[in-house]
């Protein structure tokens, strides 16, 4: 039956045409006729699941059973009771076609929102923007602790040196020669740490007084 989406039982086509064969029997002449008429009624209106096949089904068999009760309210013999009966009872079999046919139109709606919904889920999240590592120099690509520290480090070791400078231009004093071998070491940590490699060491000079 490939009319119909693989999904739609084959059991569930045949029992809405057995349903709903006998509204056009009389007219279609044979059951085949009546099927084929039925078949094409429920093809026209696209089904995609089970309970729209459903829902079709209860469309179609309101519409021309109301249909039917009115074509009999108008025989000429029928009194009146019986003619607003008939009456009474198609406009109920209306209504009935009404609200099966809102419920059709809803669960479409909320299969078509499902499936637009469907690929916007799926479609890939943007890629990450690239980071740029910082450069050289850049206080940017330095650890706040370090960018914090490197200003107060650099006063230090320029105020050492100038100490170290004015002790230098008056080496006649014992105690300046002292003071200048324990500023270089001082400066040697400074530059180099606490335990520098030897290989980076500075020699503290040997100072002797003039």
């Amino acid at each position: 039956m490939p009319a119909f989406p693989p999904n739609i039982s084959h059991t569930v086509v045949y029992t809405i045409l057995d349903l709903l064969l006998p509204l056009f029997l009389r007219y279609a002449g044979t059951r085949n006729e009546a099927g084929l008429v039925v078949l094409d009624l429920l093809i026209e209106q696209k089904p995609q699941t089970n309970e729209e096949l459903g829902l079709i089904g209860e469309v179609i068999g309101f519409r021309y059973k109301a249909l039917g009760l009115i074509r009999d309210s108008e025989h000429p013999d029928l009194p009146i009771a019986t003619v607003l009966q008939l009456t009474k009872t198609a406009n109920a079999l209306r209504r009935n076609e009404a609200a099966a046919q809102r419920k059709l139109d809803a669960l479409r709606r909320a299969r078509l929102a499902e499936q637009e919904a469907a690929p916007a889920a799926e479609a890939d999240p943007p890629p990450p923007e690239p980071v740029q590592p910082p450069q050289a120099g850049d206080p940017a690509g330095a650890p706040p602790a370090a960018a914090a520290a490197a200003p107060a480090r650099t006063t230090g070791i320029h105020a050492r040196l100038q100490t170290m400078v004015g002790q230098l231009t008056n080496p006649g004093d014992p105690a300046h020669a002292a003071d200048i071998s324990d500023g270089f070491a001082a400066l040697r940590h400074d530059l180099l740490g606490a335990t520098p490699h030897a290989s980076n060491s500075i020699a503290r000079p040997t100072l002797q007084p003039h």
